[in-house]
């Protein structure tokens, strides 16, 4: 029986990779977007820190991991729940808008009293938010990552090297 974290370069990088394509994204503004571009663009962006979550915990299996590991891994887990609350709001924001949805005929006449684009606001205040976290967060993030990949052996170091440029790689690869 191998070693539990045989694969750990290959979690690493792709948790690297995951949060980096998070990064990216985090870039776009969703002010004056289109809602269905607001709502695909926060749903990749969930779906990349819920990525960079497995490979993290996969990264930790079979070791208790330095603390700072670990609470990068809970800080993935805080980043992507504030991702998924942009999602609600977005989608309550599509709920409101459709002129036969459940909410307008349950709200009725109360609806007037709801600012038009208060939803697509509290989404853009939270995105700042996870905006502001991501920037605070990034010294810590850097120095765990040359931690991480100064503390694999040569072959290992491949092996992360491979898996962070690969484009499509999944783990079992």
């Amino acid at each position: 029986m191998g070693r539990p974290d045989t694969n750990r370069p290959v979690h690493l990088a792709l948790r690297d990779r995951c949060y980096g394509e998070f990064l990216q994204m985090l870039q776009y503004s969703f002010v004056g977007r289109p809602l269905k571009t607001r709502a695909t663009l926060i749903r990749e962006m969930a779906n990349s820190l819920r990525e960079a979550m497995e490979s993290a915990r996969f990264a930790l299996r079979g070791d208790d991991g330095e603390k700072g590991e670990q609470d990068f891994a809970r800080f993935l887990r805080l980043l992507h729940d504030s991702a998924r609350t942009v999602e609600f709001v977005i989608h309550h924001e599509e709920l409101l808008r459709e002129d036969s949805s459940f909410l307008r005929r349950f709200l009725g006449a109360n609806l007037d009293q709801i600012s038009e684009n208060y939803l697509q606001v509290r989404g853009e205040q939270i995105l700042k938010e996870i905006k502001l976290l991501a920037s605070l967060a990034e010294g810590a993030y850097l120095e765990l990552k040359s931690l991480n990949f100064n503390g694999l052996e040569p072959d290992e170091r491949r092996r992360y090297a491979a898996m962070a440029s690969s484009s499509s790689a999944g783990p079992d690869e």
